[in-house]
């Protein structure tokens, strides 16, 4: 009998016994959603303690870069885990049409849990490179852009004003709404998905209200 990686062989002896040999290959992989999405409440309230503090150097600017990139790294490893809800032939299409990787990670999301469509846009403030969002950090550019406000130093840099604690606490509430909808939604992928995830994501919950005091 073979199935993919795995073959076994069965043999019945002169004296009855049967004698069973052959290997099986065993394949297994760790969640990362979990991972990104602590990484991301964790700097979250680093960049607010930051902020507390009055302090103006590049802490909250750090702590707010890797928040928001890690709640779209944790959003497109639940878009990875789910991405059988959309046919091959949309896939394919969004591919050839080199749709945005936010709009395929929304569109995903929304089949597989009845995502509500108002978070389609905060979805597109996270990635989009304008808005200096997971686009931009994973691929910066070197653009020299209008000055804005930061609560504690008027007239700075577009990335100390968007990259600051206010847009972390906005990527974190996306994010948790998302993990909510999808243990709450019963749909039929949802289902399999709340089995599996209650757990790390009350423990995620459970996280993010300790550290927000």
């Amino acid at each position: 009998m073979s199935d993919g990686g795995s073959t076994i062989a069965f043999a019945v002896s002169e004296s009855g016994s049967i004698q069973v040999s052959g290997s099986v290959s065993l394949s297994v992989r760790t969640s990362l959603v979990w991972q990104w999405a602590q990484i991301a409440v964790k700097h979250e309230a680093e960049a607010h303690d930051v902020r507390g503090r009055g302090e103006i150097d590049n802490n909250e600017l750090q702590a707010s870069m890797v928040c928001i990139a890690a709640t779209a790294f944790a959003l497109d490893a639940i878009y990875a885990e789910q991405r059988e809800v959309v046919p091959e032939k949309d896939r394919q299409k969004w591919l050839d049409n080199r749709t945005a990787r936010w709009r395929q990670i929304y569109e995903t999301l929304r089949r597989a849990f009845r995502l509500c469509r108002g978070l389609r846009a905060e979805m597109q403030w996270l990635f989009e490179r304008d808005e200096l969002g997971r686009d931009f950090l994973v691929h910066p550019d070197a653009e020299f852009r209008e000055p804005a406000d930061h609560p504690l130093l008027p007239n700075t840099t577009a990335e100390r004003s968007r990259l600051r604690a206010e847009n972390a606490t906005r990527a974190v509430d996306l994010l948790m709404e998302v993990l909510e909808t999808a243990i709450t939604s019963k749909t039929p992928a949802s289902q399999e998905w709340t089995r599996q995830n209650t757990g790390v994501t009350e423990e995620v919950r459970a996280l993010q209200e300790r550290l927000r005091g």
